[in-house]
C-alpha cells in the first residue's frame, strides 16, 4: 500500500499513538500580524453578469496568494453547519467507539489519533483526524464511515456531492482566466476515466494550553489539485507570502480554497501552490475539514500545452498523480514546504 516509505512518514499518514509532541523552531511564539489579507469572493453571480470581474478576482488570488476565500458560493450552508455538526460529535465520542474506525497499515481510510514528532524546523501533528475517498466509486467505503452520530453518512453523501460541484465550478472559471474552454482543468484531473479522485479529511485539534508550542500540521503545500477547506470559528490556518504567514480568519458560511501542486503544474507556474501550516488554538479546540478534489491516480499531468511555447517553456515534468503523491509528497513527508514540486521542475 505504501511502497518505499519511511515508517515516520507512515506514521503521520495512519496516525501513530503514543509519540510525545515537542518544541520546535518554526513554532509560533505569540499572535501574528501581517500586512496582507487573503482575498474574500463573492460569487452570487458567477453564473450571471459578474462571472467576468468574478474570474478575475480569482485569478489575481491564484497567482499572487493561491488562496482565497469564498461566500455566497451554492453549497447549502446548514449542510456545512451539520457536517461540522456530527464530525466534531465523532471526535467528542470515547476512545473505544472510534477506536472501531482506525486506520490501519493495508488501509489509510479511518479515524487516527496522533501525536507525531515532525522534526527540527517543522511544526507538529498533533490531532485527531479521518480521512476518506469520495471518488473513485471504487475506492469509496462507506462501511468505515462511523454510525455514531446516526446523520454521519447520509450528510457526508450529501456533503460530498455539493463540495465536488463548488470545486468544478471554480475549475471552470479558472479554466477561461486561463484562456482556456471552461472544462480544460476538470477533464485534465479527471483524466480518461472521467473520474477525480477526491477525498475529505477533518483535522480536530485539543487546546495547546501553552504559548511554547502549538502543535498543528507543518508548513507544507497541497500535492492535489484544489482544496475546499471548511473551518469553525476557531483560527488557525496561516499562508505564507513574501516570507510572512497570513492568519486566514474563518468564515463560518465560506470555504478557504487553494490551489495544490497539480493545478500549479497545469497552468504551467501561472497558478500558485503556496504554502500553508495548520495551528490549534491556546484556549479551545479547532476543526478543520479539507475537501480535496485530485488528478485520478494513473493520469499524467504536465503543463497544459496550450500554455506552452518558445516564449513560455514548460516548468515542470509530467508525472502521474500516483507517482507524485507516493514517490514525492508522502515520502518527503507533511512539513517540507514545497519541496515536493521542486523536485518535478525541469
Amino acid at each position: 500500500m505504501f511502497p518505499e516509505v519511511a515508517n515516520e512518514t507512515r506514521d503521520v499518514i495512519l496516525g501513530a499513538p503514543g509519540r510525545t509532541v515537542s518544541p520546535n523552531t518554526d513554532a509560533p511564539k505569540g499572535p501574528i500580524m501581517s500586512t496582507y489579507q487573503i482575498p474574500v469572493i463573492d460569487l452570487a453571480d458567477l453564473q450571471c453578469t459578474g462571472r467576468a470581474k468574478i474570474g478575475q478576482e480569482i485569478a489575481q488570488a491564484c497567482e499572487s496568494f493561491g488562496f482565497f476565500q469564498v461566500v455566497n458560493h451554492g453549497v447549502d450552508v446548514n449542510l456545512m453547519h451539520k457536517l461540522r455538526e456530527v464530525s466534531k460529535g465523532f471526535f467528542h465520542l470515547p476512545d473505544e467507539e472510534k477506536e472501531q474506525y482506525r486506520k490501519t497499515p493495508d488501509n489509510i481510510q479511518g479515524y487516527a489519533h496522533s501525536n507525531i514528532k515532525a522534526g527540527e524546523n517543522k511544526l507538529n501533528l498533533a490531532s485527531n483526524d479521518f480521512f476518506y475517498f469520495l471518488s473513485p466509486m471504487s475506492k469509496r467505503r462507506e462501511d468505515l464511515w462511523p454510525r455514531d452520530p446516526p446523520e454521519f453518512r447520509q450528510t457526508m453523501r450529501q456533503y460530498a456531492k455539493e463540495a465536488k460541484e463548488l470545486a468544478e465550478r471554480l475549475l471552470s472559471v479558472m479554466s477561461e482566466m486561463l484562456g482556456l474552454p471552461p472544462e480544460t482543468l476538470q477533464v485534465k484531473l479527471q483524466g480518461p476515466t472521467g473520474e477525480a479522485t477526491y477525498t475529505i479529511r477533518a483535522n480536530f485539534y485539543l487546546p495547546s494550553r501553552t504559548e511554547e508550542i502549538q502543535v498543528g500540521l507543518g508548513c507544507h503545500s497541497d500535492p492535489g489539485g484544489i482544496t475546499l477547506l471548511l473551518q469553525d470559528d476557531a483560527p488557525g490556518l496561516q499562508v505564507k507570502f513574501n516570507d510572512e504567514w497570513i492568519p486566514v480568519q474563518p468564515l463560518l458560511d465560506g470555504f478557504c480554497i487553494n490551489c495544490g501542486d497539480q493545478i500549479e503544474i497545469l497552468s504551467n507556474g501561472r497558478f500558485k501552490s503556496i504554502e500553508h501550516r495548520g495551528m490549534a488554538c491556546r484556549d479551545r479546540e479547532r476543526m478543520s475539514i479539507p475537501f480535496f478534489y485530485n488528478p485520478a491516480f494513473d493520469h499524467v499531468i504536465a503543463p497544459l500545452e496550450e500554455l506552452v511555447d518558445d516564449a513560455h517553456p514548460a516548468l515542470y515534468n509530467g508525472a502521474t498523480y500516483e507517482h507524485y503523491f507516493f514517490n514525492v509528497f508522502v515520502k518527503r513527508g507533511v512539513g517540507s514546504g514545497k519541496q515536493y514540486i521542486k523536485e518535478t521542475r525541469v
